[in-house]
């Protein structure tokens, strides 16, 4: 019987054994199945992850890139407004430069039509002095020749007339 009984048993034995070999093959396939699972998963985690650092790469260096654009538009900006100041401050300086050049001119020429206003002042004086003492002795040559003239007609005058009465007093005496 024990023979028989082992026997029967051996059937339900290896139909339990088989339940157990295939509840342990579930379990197993189970298990592969959730680690595949966790692999895909984590590997999809793992690309997320890369997706998001490219995606923060990419964006850092797109707002590099903005930054280093605005930066240089900043500084040409700066270098711009700078070259206008300078050239703003050359030309003031070119202006009062001229304005000084042209005010040393004018003082020059003030200066210059002064000396010569002053010169020309003297000269004329000296020549209305001399026009003066030229006219005075003009006239007191004049007055010199009128009385020269008028003593000599006085003196042809009186040598006429005693002439005359010569004349008369010797024609009478003959």
């Amino acid at each position: 019987m024990k023979l028989q009984d082992s026997m029967a048993l051996s059937c339900l034995k290896a139909v339990q054994q088989a339940y157990k070999n295939r509840a342990q093959v579930e379990a197993q396939a189970a298990k592969m199945d959730q680690v595949l699972l966790q692999r895909h998963q984590h590997k999809v985690m793992l690309a997320r992850v890369d997706a998001i650092k490219n995606a923060a790469r990419i964006e850092a260096l797109h707002q590099r890139e903005m930054d280093d654009t605005k930066l240089r538009d900043h500084l040409y900006h700066m270098h711009e407004q700078e070259r206008k100041n300078m050239l703003a401050t050359l030309k003031r300086k070119e202006q009062s430069k001229k304005k000084t050049k042209e005010f040393k001119q004018y003082k020059q020429f003030m200066t210059d039509f002064c000396c010569q206003n002053a010169s020309l002042s003297k000269a004329l004086a000296r020549h209305d002095r001399r026009t003066i003492k030229e006219d005075m002795t003009s006239a007191a040559q004049d007055k010199v020749s009128m009385l020269r003239d008028s003593n000599i007609r006085s003196q042809r005058t009186v040598q006429e007339y005693q002439d005359f009465v010569k004349t008369e007093t010797t024609s009478e005496a003959q």
